[in-house]
């Protein structure tokens, strides 16, 4: 049907700007129209700015039609969870499995995965607090261990005990990996910790430079939307950010370099500063911590170009009651992405399996 009223109306507008079409209609699904993860960013920055609101990416996620929108702007979340909990997929009965977040600080690249999983279980992702913070943090002092329990208190909102089942892409096995170390000092059970090509801290060396941050920072956004900048646009790239005289300059340099990229479009000012403020946190912070011996079984996902060839050994050695190591013919991005997501969720859905009861069993 065609929007009705001013809110859905609005909306829709919103949304033909973003993705360059029309019209759109009120029950279309952004992602099946052909959004995609910068592209829910975008729409997200337009909607807070036409409606005097700071809604977070979750609002496209949990709500991907437009009169869906509409009603999630009249309610404001009634339930009482916080932006960064993520409903990827919130029906079944099984005890969820909660995905956190990568680099980027969000949880959109986990929707193909959630998608790829066997049917019953509830899917969380948990975003980056700094991507909807009334200041975000871009101090970089913030550790793995405070990133964690920030973690850990928003999933707590979702299942106040265990049995929990975390995961993690890249920085998010990082994430996943201290929120178990924390759950279980708790006293609470971890019954399952996947890590998706993660780096063992250390093995990746983190560029003291900004501008060779920044054009991590490009690459890592360009690449979540399914582009691979060539060395040319790469060297126009450098030598924009090395002309600019600050960093709001050099952020100008990579929203233009994103524009130019037909897969990968602009965010706003305000957008591509909070998201560059998580993405430096969290590289500073992995490249510090230490992770404690784990005290369970490790499952541990590596791609043929993401984390460094020696991650997999280092982090089965911090992981005595073993480290189940599984290999993918994709790269980093890839992983994630069908159809070598599909291998990924029959790893998950196995490594589930023991834990397939009813969401209100408690181990014993």
């Amino acid at each position: 049907r065609p929007p009705r009223g001013t809110v859905e109306t609005r909306l829709a507008r919103l949304w033909e700007q973003v993705l360059g079409t029309g019209p759109v209609g009120a029950d279309d699904d952004f992602f099946a129209a052909g959004g995609h993860s910068i592209d829910a960013l975008r729409l997200i920055g337009r909607i807070n700015a036409a409606f005097g609101e700071r809604l977070s990416v979750a609002t496209v996620m949990e709500h991907p039609t437009v009169a869906r929108q509409a009603r999630a702007l009249r309610a404001r979340r009634p339930d009482g969870r916080t932006d960064t909990v993520v409903r990827i997929r919130p029906d079944g009965d099984l005890p969820p499995l909660f995905l956190v977040h990568p680099v980027g600080g969000n949880v959109l690249c986990y929707r193909p995965l959630a998608a790829a999983l066997r049917p019953g279980r509830p899917v969380y992702g948990l975003a980056a607090p700094g991507l909807t913070a009334a200041t975000p943090d871009d101090t970089g002092h913030a550790g793995v261990p405070e990133l964690a329990a920030a973690h850990v208190a928003a999933l707590r909102t979702v299942r106040p005990h265990g049995p929990y089942h975390l995961a993690g892409w890249s920085l998010g096995g990082l994430l996943a990996y201290e929120m178990a170390h924390q759950l279980r000092a708790d006293g609470e059970e971890v019954a399952t910790l996947a890590l998706l090509d993660t780096a063992y801290p250390g093995t990746t060396d983190v560029p003291a430079d900004g501008t060779a941050l920044l054009e991590w920072f490009h690459d890592d956004l360009a690449r979540s939307a399914g582009s691979d900048p060539d060395d040319a646009a790469r060297a126009a790239l450098r030598a924009a950010l090395e002309a600019a005289a600050d960093t709001p300059a050099r952020l100008r340099a990579v929203a233009a370099a994103l524009a130019a990229d037909g897969r990968a479009p602009a965010l706003d000012a305000d957008q591509l500063a909070r998201h560059h403020a998580v993405f430096r946190t969290g590289l500073l912070a992995a490249a510090r911590y230490r992770p404690p011996v784990a005290t369970g079984p490790v499952h541990f996902h590596a791609s043929t170009t993401g984390a460094a060839p020696h991650s997999a050994d280092r982090w089965a050695e911090r992981a005595p009651d073993g480290l189940v190591r599984h290999d993918s013919d994709a790269d980093h991005y890839a992983l994630v992405r069908p159809p070598h997501v599909r291998a990924v969720a029959a790893a998950l859905d196995a490594a589930l399996a023991p834990a397939a009861r009813p969401a209100g069993h408690r181990a014993r």
